[in-house]
């Protein structure tokens, strides 16, 4: 014991011996525009942020927001809108019509900062049919609990790759007792978190809560039956409440986006990891402007406890 405690305190002292501070001479970068934007095609306004990138050194709370850039809406080269600020380094413009067919660009142009550009074109809407509902229990970890299956089919278009985001909500967000004790819904879209179907490689969304992104690497040109798995404790309300199920198809840039910036998140505070670049579409910049089409399909679900009543519950 005597000899082991020798040796220990040999190797501390060997370890803080060769302790030695050396300053780094980063050279300074240039700072450039930080944009951030998703367009969707059935909206008539787009919303983007806007910021100025930060040095390696500094940290988050350094942040500063952009109020005062010069941002334009561009349809085929054809500037069409200048998008208004509205504080906080958000910029918005409304009224517009946007054409699948037409290819988009923003134009940001700022006093102090080098100019930067971001173009994108909307996806064709995704096809998809809910073929199926269900209860089903599911053990895990000794753990039995009932879950919502939701079973559908997405008509994938062969020849290229598609991108998809889905996501599943209630109709409403809160309730309230009025005088006559009726329950009175306030409407809203209350998004529920998903589990992930292992089938279809799918991640969660970094962007969006309780979406669930991935490709159709497996399924490219055909229809894919696929599932995703609600926790039915989450669906314990009346049976006139709406489900509605979105399948979003996004771009390639901004699917990339999504899944660089799951891995970053995942990974920024290792120590012994790869680093992890973010995809970027914007020219001179940083950020990413991306574009989706959707479409949706709503449902009215009976509670599990009414449904068990009558049913046979799968496992």
């Amino acid at each position: 014991m005597k000899y082991l405690f020798i040796f220990s305190v040999t190797i501390a002292m060997v370890f803080s011996a060769c302790e030695k501070i050396i300053d780094i001479n980063i050279p300074p970068q240039d700072l450039k525009l930080v944009v951030n934007g998703l367009a969707r095609m059935d909206s008539t306004k787009l919303e983007v942020n806007i910021s100025k990138s930060l040095s390696i050194l500094e940290l988050d709370d350094n942040l500063q927001q952009i109020n005062n850039a010069q941002v334009v809406l561009k349809e085929n080269n054809n500037a069409i809108g200048q998008m208004l600020s509205q504080g906080n380094g958000n910029y918005m413009l409304s009224n517009l019509a946007f054409n699948p067919n037409s290819t988009y660009s923003l134009e940001i142009i700022h006093p102090q900062l080098k100019s930067a550009q971001a173009k994108f074109r909307f996806p064709a809407k995704p096809v998809f049919t809910i073929t199926d509902t269900a209860y089903i229990m599911k053990t895990e970890y000794g753990y039995t609990r009932s879950i919502f299956r939701i079973d559908m089919e997405i008509d994938d278009p062969a020849n290229e790759r598609n991108y998809y985001r889905v996501n599943v909500g209630f109709k409403y967000n809160s309730y309230y007792l009025n005088e006559y004790g009726d329950t009175i819904w306030n409407i809203g879209n209350n998004k529920l978190p998903l589990f992930q179907d292992e089938q279809s490689s799918m991640v969660s969304s970094s962007t969006d809560f309780g979406t669930l992104v991935f490709a159709d690497d497996f399924f490219d040109g055909k229809k894919h039956r696929m599932y995703i798995d609600v926790d039915s404790d989450l669906m314990m309300y009346p049976d006139s409440t709406p489900v509605s199920v979105t399948l979003e198809r996004i771009t390639e840039d901004f699917y990339k986006y999504e899944i660089t910036l799951t891995n970053y998140l995942a990974n920024r505070d290792g120590i012994m990891v790869q680093p992890v670049l973010v995809h970027n579409n914007i020219e001179n910049g940083f950020g990413i402007v991306g574009a989706m089409s959707q479409k949706d399909s709503t449902f009215i679900i009976r509670t599990f406890n009414d449904f068990k009543n009558t049913q046979k519950i799968r496992h």
